[in-house]
């Protein structure tokens, strides 16, 4: 929106707007690596409820800029999960984990179902 022009426009290496901005493209790129391997990511609208104090009509806002900030913060959590991970390999170092099924290329209907109502969200 007009947040994120204001924010690019201004964004000058070094200053914070410009390393936030150097994230963002940092994120982008990692996430949509991630996306052509296979990776699942739901894209859920984050509604944000305002009562109008007068009228106490309530209304739903989805803040562009709330999903711009929750996708940086997410891929960064995901990097710092990998970063953990590979400083725990190179040194054995025992850690707890969770860990998902690989994707295999039989999917059942109900799955393929699934992820068909994800990626339209």
């Amino acid at each position: 929106g007009e947040a994120a022009g204001a924010a690019d426009a201004v964004a000058e290496p070094g200053s914070v707007v410009g390393t936030l901005a150097l994230l963002e493209r940092v994120a982008r790129a990692r996430k949509a690596r991630r996306m052509a391997a296979g990776a699942v990511s739901p894209t859920l609208p984050r509604p944000n409820p305002r009562v109008d104090p007068v009228t106490l009509e309530v209304r739903l806002k989805s803040s562009d800029d709330q999903m711009r900030s929750g996708s940086l913060i997410e891929e960064m959590m995901v990097l710092a999960g990998e970063v953990c991970a590979e400083l725990a390999a190179t040194h054995e170092l025992p850690v707890a984990f969770r860990a998902q099924q690989l994707p295999t290329d039989e999917r059942t209907e109900e799955q393929q179902a699934g992820m068909d109502t994800l990626r339209r969200l």
